[in-house]
């Protein structure tokens, strides 16, 4: 089998170098809060910067499942 057969976001792994190193690093996201109810019952959200002090593997977990939409994303955005 060739290569292009083990591409895609869940081969991505974790090198134990990353699974080791104990320093942390900041980063942020951005996540939805819901501050209450609009007129017609539906969930009122408000974008809020979160600001996360972790160690590198959990920044890899928490990417992992949005780089697939990263990628489609910067792809339409270049196109």
């Amino acid at each position: 089998m060739g290569d292009y057969l083990l591409c895609g976001i869940k081969f991505l792994n974790v090198c134990l170098k990353e699974l080791s190193i104990s320093t942390k690093i900041e980063w942020h996201n951005i996540n939805y809060e819901v501050v209450g109810k609009t007129s017609n019952f539906q969930d009122k959200k408000v974008s809020k910067v979160m600001y996360n002090g972790t160690k590198p593997f959990e920044l890899i977990k928490y990417l992992k499942p949005h780089l697939s939409e990263f990628i489609v994303h910067n792809f339409i955005a270049h196109w």
